[in-house]
């Protein structure tokens, strides 16, 4: 994931929020903190936890301040919310 944030954007408690959704139906959130206007993260799926989860299906990523707020959101085309029927 690569951002690029305006001026008025910056925060010091900004955090990108990235949502997986994996083939084998799984869900996994991860929270990176954002600290400068420009960046740039890779999220890594090998070796065996690549096997279990039969890899990618869909993301979704989101830059939100420390109160939730979200300033700027990327949705992969294929992005639905996961229904978990207990």
């Amino acid at each position: 994931m690569e951002w690029r944030l305006p001026m008025d954007f910056i925060d010091d408690k900004l955090t990108l929020v990235l949502e997986v959704l994996y083939k084998n139906y799984t869900q996994e959130t991860i929270c990176y903190p954002v600290g400068r206007r420009r960046g740039l993260i890779t999220y890594s799926l090998l070796g065996d936890e690549y096997k279990e989860k039969d890899g990618f299906l869909t993301y979704k990523a989101e830059i939100q301040t420390g109160n939730g707020v979200v300033l700027k959101e990327w949705k992969q085309q294929l992005w639905t919310e996961l229904i978990v029927i207990d």
